[in-house]
């Protein structure tokens, strides 16, 4: 069968559509390919609003935020911060993933960054296993420094009033 051109004409009015409204989106700074620093934010940091926080941290450390699919799907972020096999392969200095427990396809996507760190409550989530984590609670300091002190990015404590230290895990 070959295809064949044929003339089409619509009148103005045939046409019953119309642009309402055109929404740029706004740019969340470097393309997080080109990204040096990433803090990448998940599910785990359970509402859109905690992304203020990621936001900040992104920002104080010279980095750009992304996110994981959980959040795109459910509209926190543009697909276009996506990190992952069906977003955006990175490989930054640092990676910071807020809240991201890694799945397959996540860590696919950002594990060629060449340091890792992993905010989690849960020690076995399967981000951890990317690299052999290790204990950077003497580097605690700095993120909370960077987002102005506040909670949400300190390690839970223990009831003994120890950092609990899978919350915090780098990759050498």
């Amino acid at each position: 069968m070959a295809i064949q051109d044929f003339p089409v004409n619509l009148s103005k009015a045939a046409v019953r559509t119309k642009v309402v409204e055109r929404i740029q989106t706004a740019s969340e700074g470097e393309k997080i390919e080109e990204a040096r620093i990433i803090v990448s934010a998940g599910r785990g940091c359970g509402e859109p609003s905690t992304l203020d926080l990621v936001r900040r941290l992104a920002h104080r450390l010279g980095g750009t935020m992304a996110g994981s699919r959980a959040i795109v799907e459910l509209g926190w972020i543009p697909h276009t911060l996506q990190v992952g096999q069906s977003g955006t392969t990175v490989g930054p200095d640092l990676y910071i993933a807020v809240g991201i427990s890694g799945a397959v396809q996540h860590i696919v996507g950002m594990s060629s960054s060449k340091k890792i760190i992993a905010i989690n409550k849960d020690p076995d989530a399967p981000i951890f296993k990317v690299r052999r984590p290790r204990d950077c609670r003497r580097r605690h300091g700095h993120f909370a420094e960077a987002v102005g002190g506040h909670s949400a990015v300190r390690p839970p404590r223990t009831p003994e009033g120890k950092h609990q230290d899978h919350v915090l895990g780098t990759a050498p």
